[in-house]
Order: C-alpha cells, then sequence, then structure tokens
C-alpha cells in the first residue's frame, strides 16, 4: 500500500449503466483521482459492483478503510420505465375511482412518437382493485376503511394474481394518510415479501391522477432497482471494517440515503443523467459556455437536457418515457435510443430502432457473446466508425465479421440493400430518434440552437453528436475529458444537497411569519443531523422557498424565501414577487384572487469546494503538438469510404487542430470528426467540433 494515497479520506462515486459500471475516486487534499470502467452483470449488478470498486482500490493501492462516504447513481429505473419492463404491480383506489391513472389525461391513448409503442399502463387495469373507504379534502373521515374486505377479499386477488408489488392511491391521502397506511401495515402482515407503496410517502400534495402514476411508477421499480441499492449497501458495509455510508443520487441531482432510495427508487430514475448533467454545468462555468444542450448516449437510453447560464433547470414534477411523475427532476428528455438498442423490420417493413436492448448480456453481435441481433454498435463498427478487434473493458473485443452476420441477416436481406447501407440506416434511424428528442427540449425551453454548444457524454455520446449537431443547428459540439465517466465524475465532484419539504396550505395574507419560521426551523433541524450523522455538519448552506399559487389552482411558483427571522414585510415582498413572477411565466396580471402558501421547501447543501477545478483545471498552455494518427482505416460517411485517420485521446494537447474526417478514441469513449468539420483541443482538454453552421 503508498502510505500518501491512504493517509487521508477518498470519496467514491459509482455510475452502474446498462452495460457498464464506472467507479470514480478521489482523496481529499492531495486531488489524486483514479478510474475504472467495467462490465455490468445483469445476474449480479451489486457483485460487479464490489468487484469494480475492489478493483480501483487495488489500482490506487488504498485500503477500503480509507473510504469516507460513496455517491451513487444507476439506470435501473429508467430502463425499466424507458422500456416497460417493471415489476408487475397492482393498485388499490378509493371505490368509484378505479381509472384515475388511466383517465388522466381525458381518456387520450399516451403514444410517445419517440419510441415504437404506445406508452403501456405500469398496473393493467384487471390489477386495479377498489377498496371501500373515503377521505374528505381536508382530512376527515366520510368512510372508514373495510378492513374486513382488504384481508379476506382484496389481498386474497394479491396472492392469486402473483403481484410483485402494490400501490395504493386513495383520495385526499395527502391530507389524512390513515387508510394508506393501515392498507400498508395490513398487506405487509399478510404478505411480507410483497413491497407496497403508498401516494402519501412518495406525493404527499394533491392530484391524484399525478400521485397514483408516481406511486405505481414507484412501486413498479423499486423491487428491481431498491434491491439491488440494499445488496450494494450490504456489500459495501461488509467489505470496509467502517461503515461507508451509501449516497444515491436522485433526479434533481440531490442526493438522499440509501434507506429512501430503496424505497422511494422512482426518485432515482434520472439519477445518472442527472450526474452528467452535473458535470455539464460545472463545464458551463469553467469554460465560459453559458448555455449548453446536454446529449447522453448509453448502452440503452439518451438523454437531452438545458443548461441556460451556468444552470440545468429543475422542475417539481415531469415527465419520464411517457409517465408523468410527481418527484422533483431535472428538465430532461429521454429516449430509448443507445448503443445497445436493437436493429428490426417491423410488420410493415420499416426499420425501427429503440424499443429493445440487448442490455450488457449479451450485448451487441459484436460483442461475441451469443448476441446475435444487430445494434447501433454493430452498424458503428461495421461503418469503421469504431475500430475492429478494438477492445472494451473487460477484455471485450469487437468482432467485426460477427457484427456483419447479423446486420445482413436482419437487415440489409430483408430490405435488399447493402450492408453498408443498412449499417447507414440504422444510425439514422436511431439519430432521428435523438433528434426528435432534442428538438422537444428546444421548443420546450423557447431556445435558438445557435447559442448553444452541444455538449456529449457517455459511452457513444461523442460518436453521434457531430451528426446530431449539424441536424439541429447547434454550431459546436464539447466532448469532456473522460465522455465515458462524465456521469460518475459529476457524482463525484458535485456539492451534497438534499431537499426536504412539509405541506403548508394557508392564504399568504393570514400566514403568520413566526408559525412560517418554526416549521422551516423544524427543517433546518432535520437536515443538520441528517448531514450529521455523516460527518458532514459542517459548512452546511441552508436555502429555504415555497410553492405557491393563486387559490383553486393547480400551477404553482417556486420562490426563495428569506432566512432568518421572517418579517410581516417580508411576507408582503414575497406576494409582490409572486404577481412579478407569475406575469413574467404565465402572462397572468395580478387580480383578487387569494395567493396560498401550498409547501414550504428548504434545500441543504454541504459544499466540496475545489474537486471540480482539479479535473476541469486548465491544462499547462504549451505549443499544440501532435504525434499523428496511430492508423488510418477506412470510414463509410455517406455514398462514399474514406482513408480516416485514428487519433489517441492522450496525444491531443491544448491549441491542437484536426480537420475532418477524423476518429479520436481513447479507453472509454470514442469521438467522430465528419468531413468538412474541424475540431480542436480547448484549455481545458475539451474537443470542441465545430460541425460548419452558421
Amino acid at each position: 500500500m503508498k502510505s500518501s494515497l491512504n493517509s487521508s479520506a477518498w470519496t467514491v462515486a459509482i455510475d452502474t449503466g446498462n452495460t457498464f459500471i464506472d467507479v470514480c475516486m478521489f482523496q481529499e487534499g492531495s486531488g489524486h483521482i483514479f478510474s475504472v470502467k467495467a462490465p455490468y452483470c445483469p445476474h449480479s449488478p451489486s457483485r460487479s459492483v464490489m468487484e469494480a470498486l475492489a478493483g480501483l482500490c487495488r489500482k490506487a493501492g488504498v485500503s477500503s478503510d480509507y473510504l469516507s462516504y460513496a455517491v451513487h447513481g444507476n439506470t435501473l429505473a429508467l430502463n425499466a420505465l424507458t422500456r416497460n419492463t417493471g415489476c408487475k404491480t397492482a393498485l388499490l383506489v378509493t371505490r368509484g375511482f378505479r381509472d384515475v391513472i388511466y383517465l388522466g389525461k381525458g381518456g387520450i391513448t399516451q403514444t410517445d412518437p419517440l419510441v415504437s409503442v404506445t406508452v403501456k399502463p405500469l398496473a393493467e387495469r384487471r390489477l386495479v382493485f377498489e377498496v371501500s373507504e373515503r377521505m374528505l379534502s381536508g382530512g376527515q373521515v366520510q368512510l372508514p376503511l373495510d378492513e374486513n374486505e382488504l384481508r379476506y377479499k382484496l389481498i386474497p386477488l394479491l396472492e392469486k394474481n402473483r403481484v410483485d408489488s402494490v400501490a395504493v392511491c386513495f383520495l385526499h391521502s395527502c391530507d389524512n394518510p390513515l387508510h394508506e397506511d393501515r392498507v400498508k401495515e395490513i398487506i405487509k402482515k399478510m404478505l411480507p415479501s410483497v413491497p407496497v407503496t403508498v401516494s402519501s410517502d412518495i406525493m404527499p400534495f394533491p392530484g391524484d391522477y399525478a400521485k397514483g402514476l408516481t406511486a405505481v411508477a414507484n412501486a413498479a421499480v423499486s423491487p428491481l432497482a431498491g434491491k439491488y441499492i440494499e445488496k450494494t449497501v450490504k456489500s459495501l458495509s461488509g467489505w470496509s471494517s467502517k461503515n461507508t455510508p451509501l449516497w444515491v443520487m436522485q433526479s434533481d441531482g440531490s442526493v438522499i440515503t440509501s434507506r429512501q432510495a430503496v424505497d422511494e427508487s422512482v426518485r432515482t430514475v434520472l439519477s445518472s443523467p442527472a450526474g452528467g448533467i452535473t458535470a455539464c454545468a460545472l463545464l458551463s462555468k469553467h469554460t465560459g459556455r453559458p448555455n449548453i444542450m446536454t446529449f447522453e448516449m448509453g448502452g440503452a437510453h439518451s438523454c437531452f437536457s438545458i443548461i441556460h447560464q451556468n444552470g440545468p433547470k429543475v422542475q417539481h414534477g415531469g415527465s419520464v418515457a411517457g409517465y408523468p411523475l410527481g418527484i422533483s427532476m431535472i428538465d430532461a428528455h429521454t429516449t430509448a435510443s443507445g448503443g445497445g438498442s436493437i436493429a428490426f423490420i417491423d410488420d410493415q417493413g420499416h426499420l425501427k430502432v429503440g424499443t429493445e436492448s440487448t442490455g450488457a448480456t449479451p450485448g451487441p453481435a459484436c460483442y461475441a457473446r451469443g448476441g446475435k441481433l444487430p445494434t447501433c454498435t454493430d452498424a458503428n463498427l461495421i461503418l469503421g466508425r469504431l475500430g475492429p478487434g478494438a477492445f472494451l473493458p473487460g477484455g471485450i473485443q469487437l468482432d467485426l465479421e460477427s457484427a456483419r452476420q447479423a446486420v445482413n441477416r436482419h437487415i440489409a436481406v430483408p430490405l435488399e440493400i447493402s450492408l453498408e447501407s443498412a449499417s447507414q440506416a440504422i444510425i439514422k434511424a436511431a439519430n432521428s430518434i435523438m433528434i426528435m428528442a432534442a428538438r422537444r427540449m428546444i421548443a420546450k425551453n423557447g431556445c435558438d440552437p445557435r447559442e448553444f454548444t452541444l455538449a456529449s457524454f457517455g459511452g457513444c455520446g461523442p460518436l453521434h453528436a457531430a451528426e446530431i449537431a449539424l441536424e439541429l443547428g447547434i454550431p459546436h459540439v464539447l466532448a469532456p475529458i473522460y465522455p465515458g465517466l462524465h456521469s460518475a465524475l459529476g457524482m463525484l465532484f458535485t456539492d451534497l444537497r438534499r431537499d426536504y419539504q412539509h405541506k403548508f396550505s394557508c392564504p399568504l395574507t393570514e400566514t403568520l411569519p413566526d408559525v412560517l419560521d418554526s416549521k422551516y426551523q423544524g427543517l433546518e433541524e432535520k437536515a443538520r443531523a441528517e448531514f450529521g450523522e455523516q460527518g458532514l455538519s459542517e459548512n452546511i448552506k441552508i436555502t429555504r422557498s415555497a410553492d405557491i399559487r393563486y387559490k383553486g389552482q393547480s400551477h404553482v411558483i417556486n420562490l426563495q424565501v428569506p432566512s432568518g427571522k421572517l418579517l410581516p414585510a417580508d411576507l408582503s415582498l414575497l406576494k409582490r414577487a409572486f404577481d412579478v413572477t407569475c406575469k413574467n411565466e404565465c402572462g397572468l396580471s395580478p387580480d383578487q384572487s387569494e395567493v396560498e402558501i401550498v409547501t414550504l421547501r428548504l434545500m441543504a447543501m454541504a459544499g466540496i469546494k475545489g474537486r471540480a477545478d482539479l479535473i476541469y483545471a486548465k491544462k499547462a498552455g504549451n505549443e499544440a503538438s501532435i504525434s499523428g494518427p496511430r492508423q488510418n482505416r477506412t470510414v463509410v460517411f455517406g455514398e462514399s469510404k474514406i482513408s480516416t485517420p485514428v487519433y489517441d485521446r492522450k496525444d491531443l494537447t491544448p491549441n491542437t487542430v484536426l480537420k475532418g474526417p477524423a476518429v479520436v478514441e481513447q479507453d472509454d469513449s470514442t469521438t467522430l470528426i465528419c468531413p468538412r468539420m474541424t475540431a480542436s483541443v480547448d484549455n481545458y482538454g475539451n474537443i470542441i467540433i465545430d460541425v460548419g453552421v452558421k
């Protein structure tokens, strides 16, 4: 062991994807950083994580006893929603409200044009059961819960249908969760192996449609993602002599405890993309590019988000894979288009990509591990964008002949086209899905793409980014130093942030400052206690805010609330700020409608100073020097086969300029520079591609 490396604590970030696991370690004080990319094993993901972590500790010469804490993100919940592979879930609702999750949009069937299938309900209608109970608005019991009906009629039905998980969503449970809590208690006693999600825990706010969908989504993904996190925590505690705490990144870029992540796994649905988006926000500040569109492409999905003026947009409620969820999340758009997405010919003879993925096992056909179906990775290999015979993490060697056989059999022969044309068609089909998602984000946020940079990350992102940026009219692509490890680095360098909330329904004019103060103080005490348990009680930054709306409306506006003791004048300023914001955002002029506070929110953040500066710092200002390409290989662009130089990323120094076509390879990703494009390396080591948009 290296004593110098063991002299202070290390922080670990773990990003579990659909194909690979990325692990990064950072030493406090010295700034040493080590990383590893290892294959993901779907049959035992927690074991894969521990093997990768143990290998990284050996690589760094560090004892596991020096790990201070770990931050973790994964795509298990996202993949389950994107591909509708969640557990068999039943839903219990108030009698008379069986269709609450189906009629939320006026009975209109939800279809996502970015994939080839209709968005299916996460709970089949035959598994939605009505319960005799009724709670009134305000929390008064109108009809007591019929426990005999639950015990002797409904629970036997759950057993008969062999459900894996149960969601409970009763009317007005946010005002009084008595009945939901009692149902959970009874089911846990009679069916101890079946996890139960109650809507008042996952979303304790009005809105039965969103509450129901969020509860069902959590019930569908928690047995998968939650079980994995639970096993990882157990393995981590047994591996190290000290109890290394595991924080889990949730969809808004903040962190939650591993216990909460087990019970409320739906909060982690965007945890992996959130890490990469957070890292892009740091890049935005360091590189002087305030407007960035983030683009992640991994093995099973892709994701777009907008960073405007150095920060991502966080919203309380959003949609993932067509499912509206009532959780706090970064405003992002995901699609089922990744490197392992399977290409196929549908019943109408059309080429489709993105409804299924090969995953890590067996993987794309070119992995030569039993996969026989064509994927985007196979198409990129055939076109020369990836190098034949190249090794991926875990000793996976790309087999060109296996890729050719898969694409030829399933795509080229049925469509009666050449192998190269079939491969290009696969790439175009995948790109078109991602371009549609990006255009949604641009239109939704009212952005001018000419003012943005496309920051690409993930193992496949830089391989597709230049073509996507050109189609979108975005002038530049940014490929960070380690694109394939970008999400893990974002988790490693981000501040540890936790969000707390308290339902507080009261007209603003009747709100007493002292009462508001006491509620916020309670949240602050809880925050400091939780951070203190992890040894992070010092330098905690507290920010207060409140959700405010016109009475009778569902749309809320979140506004910051002053810290310290509140005065009546502070509430008057809050009302004025609400009127101005409402007019600017919604076009509504202040009227005589009553304004009410509906939710108090508190953000607690333990600052991690200086970490990002170590990896996103400017590189030594040497003159550009390049040793030349390590090889040339034929790459197919349109109708042309061009001998293209292939560079090693490690050989590219700041101010280096490359003319397309060119390929830049590194251990964790590959960057493609198309013909008539130019690329340069900035002072931070990022590759900047000028795609030719004027």
